[in-house]
């Protein structure tokens, strides 16, 4: 997970600009928020280079622009080592042309009775324009395509006759503007965008904004299309499937817009500063270190010269990556490791296997039988490193007979769908388990630490991975009464209720409950890393910021109603951010596709509604929610919009519990694809509030 560069292209009259004033007095604050961002604004207008130089000025940028509908490229200096070999040298700038030369254009016109910027005094042009005469003159000022205006003449006929000519007619906001075939904003924006991303190193988030005809093809080439709405309260006719339209006209509008993308890849970014600061490799390289024969786990020092062997063991879904980090430490004194993740591949002499999340398969049967034999070939001179990490309950598994796989499977399947809390659930998972809840500490010989990523609420050992190292302080007698309280006790298969009912007479062990002396357990990753890394994150970015909880384990929807509600009364008179971990609920009664993150977003946008100064994003830090591939989704007043120009009724998605398709179809899914770590949920709420009076 990493967040994109950001470049904005930005139409100028009609858009950043308003209609009449040629004031952006509407997009002041979000016009300062960029420059601190420092991201690059790229004006692309039908103005000329004269006129986009004094508004450059104004706004005091140094970014390159793109004038006269695409025509030309203007780039400054410290852009020149990445431009291609085209570009030429005119005055201060560097240059990429598109377009035709004026006096090709002014040839094609003179075949028409139409009336050009050529054809007018300053004055009329100012008049025309509503520039003052300074202005008209750079207006004036053209270099490759001419403004007019239609009067008698057949529109059709001069487009026919300009393709012939090698040009084109375009439509802007006040003109009809002839131009070169070959160039349009779009063309442009994607040479630039191309430019910068060499020039930054990586990916970019390309935003265009524009109002008119002759912004169509930029806004197509975007990522994020922002369309203004004009003066007379109408939209250019454009469909795009993630297209943001503005709920005002000119730079309110302008401001509007960009605004709310500003503070949902603010929100992305503080959720993806989050997650890295618990990433496998990060926490593993800052918390153990190798000096000659000497390894260091946080402050626990093992000489290694006491040890015959080093043995690497593991299950959850960042273990993959843990392995990874620890085989780049301590390489070739690795003797052998088995880690169960969620792929399959060879590191040194770890061997990763892949195992199945969140219902057990026989993959996770069979690495669990790897990881008993391996743990029983270990002897008391040798090392054992147990890299734990959540998921590793369903990854890594191996049942009490007589239940079966398919057994178990059914009855993690009515588990998790009952509503039980993940303490519950690993209550009953551990007492039909032969590595759940210290059995597999039980078998192992050897001095050993278990280097722990936590999923779960307060880093609870006992819960993590369903404790395979630790101690359990519940009972078979607990359990049943967990398949009791979700009435799930007679829907379960025979097998479980005989094994659970074995227990409670004292026929078969059960689980540890005297910590063994000889295993360790570091925590190196939780919740509150991530937390306090994304309130860092926050505050860099100019935020008040507050962490509210990291215990948060309530119903989804309920939670994401009670924050927002909340938000809307709170006033801090400076923006703000308040930041939320744990792991909610959700009782499926729906057939839908999502997860817990995305129907807590559901609810937190049924309560914004149209309320404009909220931004709300709620994610799992493994990068997967629910039975979707998203790792959660946003949530803002843009997208209530969305929803209810496209008819979807929110409630009935949340009945269904169906927020994926709800998203999907919205534009706002948060997909990031596997991170690596787990660490439970993330919730991050941006609040704006208006500047204190003075």
């Amino acid at each position: 997970m990493k967040s994109k560069k950001l470049l904005i292209f930005t139409d100028l009259d009609g858009s950043l600009l308003d209609h009449d004033t040629y004031s952006f007095e509407g997009a002041k604050k979000v016009l300062n928020k960029i420059k601190k961002r420092d991201i690059p604004l790229i004006l692309t207008s039908s103005k000329t280079r004269f006129e986009i130089e004094e508004i450059k000025e104004k706004l005091q940028i140094d970014f390159p622009f793109i004038c006269e509908n695409g025509a030309a490229i203007f780039f400054p200096k410290y852009l020149k080592n990445y431009l291609p070999k085209e570009a030429k040298k005119i005055d201060k700038y560097y240059a990429i042309v598109l377009g035709e030369e004026y006096k090709k254009i002014l040839e094609f016109k003179k075949r028409f009775n139409i009336k050009g910027f050529s054809d007018l005094s300053d004055e009329e042009v100012a008049k025309l324009t509503g520039l003052d005469i300074k202005n008209a003159k750079n207006a004036k000022k053209r270099e490759f395509s001419e403004p007019f205006l239609l009067e008698n003449e057949d529109l059709e006929k001069i487009e026919k006759e300009a393709k012939k000519f090698g040009l084109k007619i375009t439509k802007g906001g006040r003109f009809f503007h002839i131009i070169g075939i070959n160039q349009d904003k779009g063309k442009a924006l994607n040479i630039v965008a191309n430019i910068y991303k060499k020039y930054f190193n990586q990916d970019i988030l390309v935003v265009g904004v524009g109002d008119s005809k002759n912004d169509i093809e930029m806004l197509k080439s975007a990522d994020i299309p922002i369309l203004i709405k004009k003066f007379d309260q109408s939209y250019e006719n454009i469909s795009l499937k993630n297209l943001i339209k503005s709920k005002y006209p000119g730079s309110k509008g302008w401001g509007e817009c960009v605004g709310v993308v500003l503070k949902r890849e603010d929100a992305k970014d503080i959720f993806f500063k989050a997650v890295e600061a618990v990433l496998p490799q990060n926490v593993i390289k800052d918390s153990v270190k190798l000096d000659k024969d000497t390894l260091y786990i946080k402050n626990r020092k093992y000489e290694l010269k006491n040890y015959k062997n080093i043995y690497i063991l593991g299950a959850g879904k960042a273990s993959g990556k843990m392995a990874e980090a620890i085989e780049a430490i301590l390489k070739e004194k690795i003797k052998k490791g088995i880690v169960i993740s969620t792929e399959e591949k060879d590191i040194g002499n770890i061997k990763i296997l892949k195992g199945s999340h969140p219902i057990p398969d026989e993959k996770s049967f069979n690495g669990a039988k790897s990881i008993l034999k391996l743990v029983e070939k270990i002897d008391e001179n040798d090392l054992a490193i147990f890299l734990l990490s959540g998921g590793a309950s369903a990854l890594m598994e191996y049942t009490i007979p007589p239940i079966s796989l398919q057994d178990l499977q059914k009855t993690n399947e009515l588990l998790l769908k009952s509503g039980a809390d993940i303490d519950e659930i690993n209550i009953v998972r551990k007492h039909i388990s032969m590595i759940k809840g210290g059995k597999l500490a039980t078998k192992c010989k050897s001095t050993a630490a278990v280097l722990v990523i936590s999923d779960v609420i307060g880093d609870d050992l006992e819960v993590i991975g369903s404790a395979p190292c630790y101690i359990d302080r519940s009972t078979f007698e607990d359990a049943k009464e967990v398949l009791i309280k979700y009435d799930i006790l007679k829907k379960v298969p025979k097998s479980v209720i005989d094994v659970i009912e074995n227990g409670i007479e004292n026929k078969i062990d059960e689980t540890l409950k005297i910590k063994k002396k000889n295993i360790e357990h570091f925590i190196l990753a939780s919740n509150k890393i991530a937390l306090n890394a994304a309130k860092i994150e926050a505050k860099k970015l100019g935020y008040k910021a507050y962490i509210v909880t990291d215990k948060m384990c309530k119903e989804a929807r309920n939670i994401g109603e009670d924050i927002i509600k909340r938000a809307k009364k709170v006033t801090y008179f400076k923006d703000f951010v308040w930041l939320f971990g744990g792991e909610s609920v959700v009782h499926v009664k729906g057939k839908g596709k999502g997860g817990r993150n995305q129907e807590m977003a559901l609810a937190a946008l049924k309560e914004i509604d149209d309320y404009e100064n909220i931004e709300f994003l709620s994610a799992g830090t493994d990068g997967i929610d629910g039975n979707s591939n998203a790792a959660g989704a946003l949530a803002d007043f843009k997208i209530y919009e969305k929803s209810k120009e496209l008819n979807l009724d929110i409630d009935s998605f949340l009945e269904n519990n169906d927020s994926f398709h709800f998203f999907e179809k919205c534009s706002n899914l948060l997909i990031t694809g596997y991170s690596g770590t787990n660490v439970m949920d993330i919730a991050v709420l941006i609040k704006e509030e208006p500047k204190r009076k003075e």
